[in-house]
């Protein structure tokens, strides 16, 4: 009966819990899918050993276990070991470097520029050089589908996306601006990483 018991105690699962740590781990594939070069060089045995010394630590810890909170940590020791670099960069070129340009959006007075998740909002007239032709509502499109390779900052100058031979200024200040922000670039949290949201503003 003992034996019973202690059967009956171990399949008594939380389906709340459960369904709370499958999210977390979907979500951890889903960034990795998403933003696969974070991940070159992460192999399975460097995800295992995370796997390995997370729980362990939990369990010599003496309290009970989040297990929703353990992709999480996971990934953090994961991409730790293949990357020391923070995962909260405060850089906003860490931010968008790497990211594919998914969405270019007119929006009344202001440019939207979509790079997979992040959101670089320009409030003043653009210029730049976009394949032969200069900057306007119709070569900036283009740009959709290609990778950033860098975010450059001038300060009280100019905010640039550039993307190979491409790139796509906004001014900061100067005659075009309507406000004091000129630029602002926005990344959404990834809990599942550790990651907090941000903004740059210009």
């Amino acid at each position: 009966m003992k034996w019973l018991r202690r059967s009956e105690s171990a399949h008594r699962r939380d389906p709340a819990q459960d369904a709370a740590v499958a999210s977390a781990f979907w979500d951890l594939r889903d960034h990795a899918y998403d933003r696969p070069d974070e991940r070159d060089g992460v192999t399975a045995e460097v995800v295992f050993q995370a796997v390995a010394g997370v729980i362990e630590r939990a369990a010599d810890s003496g309290q009970a276990v989040d297990w929703s909170a353990i992709p999480s940590l996971v990934a953090a020791e994961a991409l730790g070991r293949h990357n020391p670099a923070p995962l909260a960069s405060t850089d906003p070129n860490d931010a968008v470097r790497g990211s594919k340009i998914t969405g270019i959006h007119f929006v009344h007075d202001f440019i939207e520029v979509h790079m997979d998740d992040v959101i670089l909002t320009g409030y003043t007239e653009p210029f730049g050089i976009i394949g032969c032709s200069g900057v306007g509502p119709s070569s900036i499109p283009r740009l959709i589908g290609k990778r950033v390779d860098q975010l450059s900052v001038v300060d009280g100058e100019y905010v640039a996306i550039d993307s190979g031979e491409n790139r796509l200024a906004f001014p900061v200040g100067g005659p075009s601006a309507k406000g004091p922000e000129s630029v602002r670039l926005y990344r959404p949290a990834h809990h599942e990483l550790g990651i907090p949201s941000a903004h740059w503003i210009w």
